[in-house]
């Protein structure tokens, strides 16, 4: 057990890609419940700088697990509040069928804090990459 009370609950299967198992380690911290997803390749360092594609498929998986955890723990909220670029990703999943009707009646409040044109998030594929649907 980490001293913070931090422990290893189970793993979470994520349908991005063909799949990517998660652990999922939680725990409460001065009165807040904490949750933390691990995958050592897929979350490797804080801001990887892996190109637009390895990009593309961690925030689809952290997006999609953040939701995939709601419904595993069987707590579908009546609001999620995402911040900035990294999960700008759960509406659409939430919203557009990837879990169903789930997150029907769940209201999503985005917030971008930061615009400026030069800040993390962006995301420039070649050509070559196609449009990454297979990600999604």
């Amino acid at each position: 057990m980490h001293p913070d009370g931090i422990v290893h609950k189970d793993n979470m299967f994520v349908d991005v890609s063909g799949g990517v198992e998660l652990g999922v380690h939680e725990g409460v911290v001065k009165g807040v419940k904490l949750v933390f997803l691990h995958h050592g390749d897929v979350f490797p360092s804080p801001y990887p700088d892996n190109g637009p594609v390895f990009a593309t498929h961690q925030i689809s998986v952290f997006n999609k697990a953040c939701l995939q955890y709601c419904c595993n723990r069987g707590k579908i909220p009546a609001m999620v509040i995402t911040n900035d670029w990294f999960t700008g990703f759960c509406a659409a999943y939430g919203k557009m069928g990837h879990f169903g009707d789930t997150f029907k009646g769940t209201t999503f409040l985005h917030i971008c804090h930061n615009l400026q044109e030069s800040y993390e998030g962006r995301i420039y594929l070649d050509p070559c990459h196609g449009t990454l649907d297979h990600v999604h």
